[in-house]
């Protein structure tokens, strides 16, 4: 078992004015059909959202599809 940071919101100071960005884990499927699992996952905020996947190789996530609109 390793822990694998896939995205976040990282802040120096907290701030009351500030919104933060939510991240959702979504699922884990082929998406490429390779025999191995994909993580997919969701994040938003107050004017967007998006959706990423990633693969895990070497034990490390690489970004391999984004969308998302927002302004």
């Amino acid at each position: 078992v390793k822990n694998i940071l896939l995205g976040g919101d990282f802040k120096k100071a907290s701030r009351d004015d500030e919104i933060p960005y939510e991240y959702e884990f979504s699922a884990i499927l082929d998406l490429n059909a390779d025999g191995k699992m994909e993580i997919v996952t969701y994040g938003y905020y107050y004017e967007g959202a998006w959706v990423e996947a990633f693969q895990i190789k070497d034990g490390k996530a690489k970004k391999i599809l984004e969308t998302g609109c927002g302004v």
